[in-house]
């Protein structure tokens, strides 16, 4: 049933002009400022497995947690990849960036989960109370935005592009 009202075409009525919709505007100022901030945010992330991983104290650590480490650290590079295409596709407003926007955040909320779990799993006198309120955030985050750019009259005008 969500997935319908998501997918119904927004009506517009006649006291909106169209060409006042169009363009980053309105909310699309708030997207693009995470937009932009996606990279910056997924590089900071990254920025500390190299030399993690480079460091003689690794080659110490069981299998396990360098798996773990390991998996954030491919994760976080790959982010750096997809969150600059994602930038690209918004500021070229091309049809795909609300579909491409929608899977990064899903794909964070899924990495961070995963993440918690295994962390978990490895450290379990670590609190997890500090990943549960990054998920909480991440999926506060998600139920604006994802129906947002489904829903959208100004999304659906703005994003239009070949």
């Amino acid at each position: 049933m969500l997935i319908g009202w998501l997918r119904r075409e927004p009506t517009m009525t006649k006291t909106y002009n169209m060409n006042n919709l169009k363009g980053i505007g309105g909310w699309l100022v708030l997207v693009a400022i995470g937009v932009i901030a996606g990279p910056i945010h997924a590089l900071n992330n990254f920025s500390e497995y190299p030399s993690l991983i480079a460091g003689e104290n690794f080659q110490l650590i069981d299998f396990s947690f360098k798996a773990f480490v390991w998996s954030e650290a491919v994760f976080f590079a790959l982010m750096i990849l997809v969150t600059v295409y994602v930038a690209f596709l918004f500021f070229k407003k091309r049809r795909e960036f609300p579909s491409w926007f929608v899977g990064t955040l899903t794909a964070y909320i899924a990495f961070t989960l995963f993440d918690a779990v295994y962390a978990a799993w490895l450290m379990p006198e670590m609190p997890i109370s500090d990943s549960l309120g990054i998920i909480f955030g991440q999926m506060i985050q998600a139920a604006i935005w994802i129906p947002y750019m489904f829903k959208s009259e100004r999304v659906r005008l703005t994003f239009v592009e070949d």
